[in-house]
């Protein structure tokens, strides 16, 4: 059974385009299904001394195809408090050549617990502009 705290997020990518994503962590009073925009959110959570990990990996999760973290610029954590920001190069998505991929997040806390934050999938536009 799926961890509940675990968040599905998809994302959207055109290949061969620079992608930028802004995740927010924090925590709100409100029920999940009142949960719609970050003013929905009372306080966002303090990622000072956090690291973080991304794998996007093919949908049959065989093959990963992309690593972001924190050590090589991929992921920037608390930019603004609680926000978490994902970098992919164009050049780097230029080689995405599938239309569906899965990712997970996680978050290594200064203390060394390991949390996974979120998961889902990466739908891929497959675009005709490109020399292959």
């Amino acid at each position: 059974m799926p961890n509940p705290a675990v968040a599905t997020v998809d994302f959207y990518s055109e290949q061969g385009s620079t992608f930028r994503r802004r995740l927010w962590y924090g925590w709100s009073t409100k029920t999940p299904d009142q949960v719609h925009s970050i003013a929905d959110i009372d306080e966002m959570y303090d990622l000072s001394g956090c690291e973080a990990a991304m794998y996007v990996r093919t949908y049959d999760r065989s093959t990963i195809v992309q690593r972001l973290t924190t050590e090589d610029g991929g992921i920037v954590l608390n930019a603004e408090l609680g926000s978490i920001d994902l970098y992919v190069s164009a050049a780097d998505t230029d080689l995405w050549l599938d239309k569906k991929y899965r990712h997970d997040l996680e978050l290594t806390y200064p203390n060394g617990d390991i949390i996974k934050k979120y998961r889902g999938t990466v739908f891929n536009e497959v675009t005709n502009t490109r020399e292959i």
